[in-house]
């Protein structure tokens, strides 16, 4: 999330002057007042930026009862020519949303103002657009409940932050670039937090046809109860709390065995990361080994799309299956085996519903079943299953990963970038992009595994531009004799 200090007047202090300054900023901002707006959007700007977290369901509040979004919004649509007052009014949306009141802001119409300034010349407005995309996205299931009204918003913006974090990063854009990426990873959680909810918390209409009080033969049934925004809200926050206790418990019950063992890693070459988790089981071409590297990728692919009540039970299962076709993977040796491996993964249709359960996981407090799953498709990709894995969205899934806070996380990335950029087509696809810049940077991170994948990541990417020019050159000495041949 992000939260930016707008510098202006001295701190507000007592509620009965915040609610007199916003009662008459709406006014203002209504027509049913004249005067200038910047002073009251100003401090309405400032309390956000210094409110603290005791303060902030009562600020909200207050701005919910003014009244004054929506006419704030509705004014910032039809476009505002005083930039301060422009930067005024999205500090705004982008601290609401912030401190609590991103449900406030997506109820008004907040969100599609902010995807219309994503493709701003103007930097400052594309970065509080990004980031107020990143907050009004950062509890994936409020936004979930928002998904009909959105229509097709969440798609133009997943479209347009993808597009943004692939443009070459420069010093006056890597600050939008970072927001983006985190606006984008939010984003794609939110269909995970939709399946969710359903769930465990049935809506309206699922009820009525499960209760079995209305059949297809029922005159009734074609008037499915409609679901008001209000319940849908209500189910998301059941949805998430449920979510929250789930997360608990199993980072309470964490084996801590089995976070060393993760991390335990070595390196093949400089054009592959093989990331090991000691097993113990023998390596070679052993036809047992094999049938193993099978059963293991069918059941991890059963379980991750088996239906997920109890939600507990689910969740241990394809930690197991995961976990055990992970240790597997890293035990594959050999062109034979490594290619049967890459084989058994294809063929049980496993890493479309792994890349998503990644993107889900994203969030999770307990990060054991996202190293598992990062260490199956790094590993995977180092086997022969380069292609495979960025097929399924591997590629950027790992881009986006690439600033992640979590060390282990950031460290997955840039190894699964690295050998993913041994494929020319991978390769070709950061090639001169902010991913190339963000590499470069990693030279002189100050952790040894890192500066070491990045820069087998950019020798990939290096090499691959060498042989692209050679190959361009060859063609064009072939024309050249060519028609110096013809008649």
């Amino acid at each position: 999330q992000a939260n930016f200090p707008i510098p202006s007047t001295p701190p507000i202090t007592g509620g009965w002057r915040m609610e007199a300054t916003l009662r008459s900023l709406a006014e203002r901002l209504r027509g049913d007042q004249e005067g200038d707006i910047s002073t009251g959007l100003s401090e309405l700007a400032e309390a956000l930026s210094n409110c603290d977290e005791e303060g902030e369901e009562a600020l909200v509040a207050l701005v919910d009862e003014s009244q004054c979004l929506p006419p704030l919004i509705a004014k910032l649509n039809e476009g505002v020519e005083d930039d301060h007052v422009l930067y005024l009014g999205l500090s705004t949306l982008v601290n609401l949303a912030d401190v609590g009141g991103a449900e406030l802001v997506l109820r008004h119409g907040g969100f599609e103002l902010l995807l219309s300034l994503v493709d701003s010349a103007d930097l400052s407005a594309k970065y509080y657009a990004c980031a107020g995309i990143q907050n009004l996205t950062s509890d994936a299931f409020i936004v979930s409940a928002f998904v009909d009204d959105l229509g097709s918003a969440l798609d133009e913006a997943d479209s347009k932050l993808t597009a943004l974090t692939q443009e070459p990063v420069t010093e006056d854009t890597e600050h939008i670039a970072r927001c983006a990426a985190g606006a984008l990873a939010n984003i794609q959680a939110v269909p995970a937090a939709s399946e969710y909810t359903a769930s465990v918390t049935p809506s309206p209409s699922e009820k009525s046809g499960n209760d079995g009080s209305q059949t297809e033969d029922d005159p009734r049934s074609s008037a499915e109860p409609s679901e008001s925004l209000e319940q849908k809200l209500s189910r998301a926050v059941q949805a998430r709390m449920a979510y929250e206790r789930q997360m608990a418990h199993m980072q309470h019950n964490a084996a801590a065995v089995v976070q060393r063992a993760i991390r335990e890693r070595f390196a093949r070459s400089l054009s592959g990361n093989h990331l090991t988790v000691r097993s113990g089981i023998a390596a070679a071409a052993d036809e047992a080994q094999r049938e193993r590297v099978t059963a293991a990728s069918k059941r991890a692919a059963h379980a991750l799309v088996a239906p997920r009540e109890p939600a507990a039970d689910w969740h241990k299962e394809v930690e197991t299956a995961v976990m055990t076709l992970a240790r597997l993977l890293t035990d594959a040796v050999g062109e034979e085996s490594e290619a049967h491996a890459v084989g058994a993964v294809r063929d049980a249709g496993l890493l479309g519903p792994l890349t998503l359960l990644l993107v889900e996981q994203l969030h999770s407090d307990d990060k054991r079943l996202l190293y598992l799953g990062l260490s199956v498709v790094v590993n995977l990709a180092d086997l022969g299953g380069a292609d495979l894995v960025h097929a399924h969205g591997g590629l950027d899934l790992l881009i986006g990963l690439l600033r992640a806070e979590d060390l282990s996380v950031r460290y997955y990335a840039v190894a699964g970038v690295q050998n993913l950029t041994s494929t020319p087509d991978c390769a070709s696809r950061v090639r001169g992009t902010g991913v190339e810049h963000l590499l470069e940077a990693m030279l002189e991170c100050g952790h040894a595994e890192l500066e070491r994948c990045a820069a087998g990541a950019l020798a990939n990417i290096r090499r691959s531009s060498r042989v692209l020019r050679s190959k361009a050159a060859a063609a064009a000495d072939r024309d050249g004799a060519d028609a110096a041949r013809a008649p």
